[in-house]
């Protein structure tokens, strides 16, 4: 997810790259890449990446993590109960875990997430 809230200009950047766009969507089938701009995300969960010199506004891990928490937990969706663990295990040591535990009691998916971690060491 980027933080980015012009939708045409997106679309002028990516759609000539090859890129397809649906419903919220950016997708590129051969590089295996998704995306999602979010219009507008509170400062305090947006991050900031280096990618090759240029600065990446992006959602930030902890928020990412609750929503596919929420979808793991109240939607029994299993493939983002692993997209989760896989994002708790290689992100491990940039994720506020204070932060992502108060979200998660927010969101009424602190079990989930507890079973999760429990699963990731």
């Amino acid at each position: 997810d980027i933080v980015y809230g012009d939708v045409a200009a997106l679309n002028e950047i990516l759609l000539p790259e090859g890129v397809q766009k649906e419903g919220r969507y950016w997708y590129h089938e051969a590089l295996d890449f998704i995306l999602e701009a979010p219009g507008s995300v509170p400062p305090e969960k947006v991050a900031e990446i280096d990618v090759d010199g240029v600065t990446v506004r992006v959602t930030a891990i902890e928020e990412i993590l609750v929503d596919r928490l929420n979808a793991y937990k109240h939607w029994k969706n299993k493939k983002d109960g692993e997209w989760a663990k896989s994002l708790l295990r290689v992100q491990k040591s940039e994720i506020d875990a204070a932060y992502l535990r108060r979200r998660a009691a927010e969101e009424d998916v602190a079990d989930a997430l507890e079973e999760l971690l429990g699963e990731v060491k």
